[in-house]
């Protein structure tokens, strides 16, 4: 829960700092309507980090010196690719309408 709780503050403090997002007034709206259930909780926490709002807001908590932030945004283009080129390549291989490639085996 208190991870949670930390996620509440920093909405309040995104909320408080007038930034203008549609995202931040839709959490903070849907946060104070599911009250203290766990799993609606779980599930808001789910939807934000698909989205990648939890790990924006993180980020934007702090000063990011323009080195890191190029090194970031490299490591996730490199990631992004790697996951998508892994996609691929397991798709292939788990293709049902293909060939065997080890006749002898």
């Amino acid at each position: 829960m208190s991870k949670y709780l930390a996620a509440i503050e920093i909405l309040k403090d995104v909320c408080e700092q007038r930034i203008h997002n549609s995202w931040a007034q839709l959490v903070w709206c849907c946060w104070e309507a599911f009250g203290q259930e766990v799993r609606q909780e779980m599930w808001l926490h789910r939807v934000l980090s698909s989205d990648g709002i939890i790990e924006s807001v993180k980020r934007r908590r702090y000063y990011e010196k323009p080195c890191r932030e190029r090194e970031r945004k490299s490591y996730e283009d490199c990631k992004r690719i790697y996951n998508s080129e892994m996609a691929r390549k397991i798709y292939f291989v788990s293709r049902t309408q293909r060939q065997d490639p080890w006749l002898g085996c």
